[in-house]
Order: C-alpha cells, then structure tokens, then sequence
C-alpha cells in the first residue's frame, strides 16, 4: 500500500493553478455579494442600499483591467464622479437620519433644539 495515493491527497498547485482558484474564489464572493444584496432590499430602504450596489461597476472595471487589459475612458471617469457623489449623498444621509435622531429624542425630553 505504500507506492499507493489516496484520492484524497494533498496536491500542490503552480502559480497558473494558484491563479486560477484565486479567480474562482473571487468570482463566488462576488456572486456571494450580490445574493446578500439582493436580499438585503428587504430589510432596508433602497436609497440606503442603491450605493452599495453601484460597486458593480467598479468590480466590472477592475474585472476587465486585470483580464482584458481595458483601459480607463472618459466614461469610466464620469461614473467614478457619479459613484463619488453617490458616497457624499450616502455620508450626508447618515448625517441627516443622526441629526433627527437627536432631535426625535430631545422632543421626547421636551428640550427644544436650535437647528443651525
């Protein structure tokens, strides 16, 4: 038995095979994140979760860059600009829903607030 390999032996792997578990991987989180955000509208409004899901295009574009060798355009530009306002938006509603959180919980003390 012993010039006998189990089936179930550990194999090393070469740089190519590496490479290609790493891109299997990254495949199944990537379909891994949008079943999560699928599932996430649900449970929350979509102007929380329509940011995140933006992050589709810059998978796409970093997708093709290492795959294709696609280079930037001017569009891609532009949608890093609308991605960017999208996180300011993100980040001011943050703001904006701890702001009336506050002032739903000093009404209830009975404190008036100055608002700025």
């Amino acid at each position: 038995m012993r010039g006998r390999r189990s089936p179930h032996a550990a194999v090393r792997l070469g740089g190519a095979e590496r490479l290609g578990v790493a891109g299997l991987a990254a495949i199944g989180c990537s379909g891994t994140w949008a079943s999560c955000l699928t599932e996430s509208y649900r449970y929350a409004p979509a102007s929380v979760i329509a940011p995140y899901d933006y992050t589709a295009i810059l998978f796409a574009f970093l997708l093709g860059y290492v795959m294709f060798g696609e280079v930037p355009t001017s569009l891609v530009s532009s949608r890093r600009d609308r991605g960017g306002g999208r996180l300011f938006v993100l980040w001011r509603e943050r703001r904006l829903g701890l702001k009336r959180a506050r002032d739903a919980k000093a009404r209830r003390a009975g404190v008036t607030l100055k608002t700025p």
